[in-house]
């Protein structure tokens, strides 16, 4: 990478590679050839967290293609379009700053999802309420705010959208 990759994430089927770095980019590799696909700037930010978001989704705004997430230094969500090389904008979830998200990639519409832990709440929203939404990310309300009994420290989706794990500060991993 051009700069230190602070996060990795493989696409779906594995072609790709997102790497976040410490200069506020996304760069994508292709993983047969080596190849810089795309470097994705937008809020000036270092990344955190990036996770390729399921292939194939629609909205007003996009083509049906490949999607990043990634969470900023900022504590913000910030939304990439890899083909357009073009950055979507953020998704603040707010109060506290974000400092772990997840989605579930393989699931059914129906089950695809973004969770944020901010503080000692995790919010769920619906990755495809989210999508048609763009650019106007914040306009969509969760689907779900689960209130935990210490600060959040971690969280998973499972690929298959149907489990949350949550850990805690006090030791405790909630499913």
């Amino acid at each position: 990478t051009s700069a230190w990759a602070t996060t990795l994430a493989f696409s779906l089927e594995g072609r790709a590679l997102a790497a976040g770095t410490v200069n506020a980019t996304v760069e994508v590799y292709d993983t047969r050839t080596g190849e810089l696909r795309a470097v994705l700037g937008g809020p000036g930010v270092q990344v955190a967290q990036v996770r390729y978001l399921p292939v194939g989704w629609r909205s007003s705004v996009l083509p049906a293609g490949y999607a990043v997430v990634s969470l900023g230094a900022n504590n913000g969500l910030h939304f990439w379009d890899v083909a357009l090389q073009a950055y979507l904008g953020p998704l603040d979830p707010g109060p506290s700053p974000a400092h772990s998200f997840d989605v579930s990639p393989r699931a059914p519409a129906e089950r695809q999802w973004l969770a944020a832990a901010a503080g000692s709440v995790v919010k769920v929203w619906a990755l495809p309420d989210l999508l048609s939404a763009a650019p106007a990310f914040n306009a969509v309300p969760p689907a779900l705010e689960l209130a935990q009994p210490a600060p959040i420290t971690s969280l998973a989706l499972s690929a298959d959208g149907r489990w949350l794990a949550v850990g805690n500060t006090s030791g405790t991993i909630v499913v």
